[in-house]
Formats: structure tokens, C-alpha cells, sequence
């Protein structure tokens, strides 16, 4: 094999790596969507303001592990 042909198979090795490791990483967050998405029952305004505090700081580290990839 060529440098350039090893070079090309260590390229796209390292995209399937990082294809893969995002698959992994979107769906580790799934419960917590699907938590965050179901109606909270009302038991006091305490557990909401958390449950929105939790959600938002869920969506930036998600939106920031996205702009880093």
C-alpha cells in the first residue's frame, strides 16, 4: 500500500470513530428527553422551576458538544 492509500484508510477510520462515538453520545441523552418532554404532575412550583432549570442546562451542553464536532 501507498502513503496515500494508508492515509485514506486512517481517514476514514477515523469517520466511522467519530460517526459512531456521536450515535453514542445523541443517544445517551434520549431518557432525559423523553423525561423532559412528559407534563410534569403538579405537586408545587419548586420541582418545575428545577425540571426547566435541568432542561436548559441539558440543551447547552448538548448544543455545545454538537459545535464542537
Amino acid at each position: 500500500m501507498s502513503l496515500v492509500e494508508i492515509a485514506n484508510e486512517a481517514i476514514k477510520h477515523a469517520l466511522k470513530a467519530l460517526r459512531k462515538r456521536q450515535l453514542l453520545e445523541e443517544g445517551a441523552h434520549v431518557p432525559a428527553f423523553v423525561a423532559f418532554s412528559r407534563p410534569i404532575a403538579p405537586e408545587g412550583s419548586e420541582w418545575k422551576v428545577k425540571a426547566e432549570n435541568l432542561q436548559l442546562e441539558l440543551e447547552q451542553c448538548y448544543k455545545s458538544s454538537i459545535s464542537i464536532v
